[in-house]
């Protein structure tokens, strides 16, 4: 167990030497977030409420889809293409650890940093006035957690593909582009028609942003808690197996040397 804490702890002080980046990556969304708002604010011009949504309502769930998605985001399924490509990979797989623990470390390592910093921004919020929300029951909190480990689980399949691909880079806008339009960050999912809503709310990117702020702000009845927690822990037993399965098939294919 001390070795993963190991390649956690260096993970979180290589990524608090490049601040620069961490910085850069939050102004981006903060530019990306307030153009959404005022986008909204102009829709609600002359509107009371749009669906079950006034105003105030409707800014939180934007600030907080817009600050999870940075959490949520796809940097780490990069890293299994980096090593393969450099033939890097070669060295952890005859150390004497797990990979996929290691890269579950790495995992974490990066995004405490970011949860950290996602964190102090929701406090600044809150005490500017900008949005309210309730604060997360003990279930919620359970659903956002398992969503978050979901996030590992799908990346690591996601990174697995680099076997096979030789250039992952345009798997990142296609995974934005579905956070944005299935995970609810554009606008929320319950705007859609049921008979949609029903269909999509149940995977892995609604999970991702809409289900997690919308039980962040405390909008979700227990069933449904319930509900998606179940979803996401067979989306996590799912992709775990489909993990098994390509790293067997990808190890095969893997010669060990760089490019």
């Amino acid at each position: 167990m001390n070795k993963y804490l190991y390649v956690f702890r260096n993970e979180i002080l290589l990524n608090l030497t490049y601040k620069g980046n961490i910085i850069s990556s939050f102004i981006v969304q903060i530019i990306q977030m307030i153009t959404t708002v005022f986008v909204w604010r102009a829709l609600y011009s002359g509107e009371n409420d749009i669906g079950n949504y006034n105003i105030s309502e409707m800014t939180t769930y934007l600030i907080l889809t817009s600050l999870l998605s940075v959490i949520f985001s796809p940097n780490s399924a990069f890293r299994l293409s980096n090593l393969i490509s450099s033939g890097k990979l070669s060295i952890l797989l005859i150390r004497p650890y797990s990979y996929f623990f290691e890269s579950f470390s790495v995992f974490l390592g990066q995004k405490v940093v970011q949860i950290c910093v996602v964190f102090i921004m929701i406090i600044c919020f809150f005490l500017l006035g900008l949005f309210q929300f309730s604060f997360p029951n003990i279930v919620s909190i359970l659903l956002v957690l398992t969503n978050f480990i979901l996030l590992f689980i799908f990346l690591s399949v996601m990174g697995e593909l680099s076997f096979w691909l030789i250039e992952m880079w345009p798997l990142r806008p296609i995974y934005n582009g579905l956070l944005s339009l299935f995970g609810g960050v554009m606008f929320p999912l319950d705007l859609l028609p049921e008979s949609i809503l029903n269909i999509i709310q149940f995977t892995p990117f609604s999970l991702f942003g809409y289900v997690n702020t919308k039980a962040i702000m405390g909008e979700l009845s227990d069933d449904a808690m319930f509900n998606f927690l179940i979803a996401s822990m067979l989306w996590i037993i799912f992709f775990q197996i489909i993990y098994i399965i390509l790293w067997k098939k990808g190890l095969k294919k893997y010669e060990g040397v760089g490019i």
